[in-house]
């Protein structure tokens, strides 16, 4: 047993120190089994790891950094600490959650994106509709009613101030300059 002022090591039942005399704190007494403590840094190793499953990769790395410090530890304080379990479960936990649940997270998320990304560009389509036409409405209200000839693309542009992008779908081929609407 290590004195915790001068650091000599001492018998297992020394009540005092056999280098400065002050008594030992974690003397055994008869009849009484001195029992070793779970390591703290263990347990929070352990609940970050476990935290880490909800909130991904944010708590994955302190989780790891304090399971290997309380293992350090453990290893260290000569049987006085355990948990050397729930250190390696705190390291494991979020090692596996990094490599296995986030690529089926992402598995499932991006068929999702993919339909969002498509609904995009439906509004997007439909509102460039719906500015054609009321640019069309506005064209004909300024020349007595008369539609545009057939290059009304070209006419919209110069004359209702439409922008070029507005005639291209997103979800088209088409490049800028080109009209998919018409």
């Amino acid at each position: 047993m290590y004195c915790s002022k001068c650091g000599t090591q001492n018998p297992g039942n020394a009540i005092q120190c056999i280098n400065c005399g002050s008594p030992l704190s974690a003397a055994v007494q008869p009849g009484v089994l001195n029992q070793p403590q779970t390591c703290g840094l263990a347990i929070a190793s352990l609940v970050m790891g476990i935290l880490s499953i909800f909130c991904n990769v944010i708590l994955a790395i302190p989780a790891i950094i304090c399971g290997i410090i309380a293992l350090v530890k453990i290893s260290k304080s000569q049987g006085q600490l355990k948990g050397n379990g729930f250190a390696i479960a705190g390291i494991a936990v979020p090692v596996v959650v990094t490599v296995v649940i986030t690529p089926i997270l992402l598995a499932i998320l991006m068929p999702a994106l993919s339909k969002v990304k498509h609904l995009a560009a439906k509004e997007v389509c439909g509102c460039n509709v719906k500015g054609l036409s009321t640019a069309m409405m506005v064209y004909v209200n300024d020349y007595d009613g008369m539609l545009p000839t057939e290059y009304w693309c070209d006419l919209l542009i110069e004359e209702a101030d439409v922008s070029p992008k507005s005639l291209v779908c997103p979800a088209s081929d088409a490049v800028e300059g080109e009209c998919c609407y018409a």
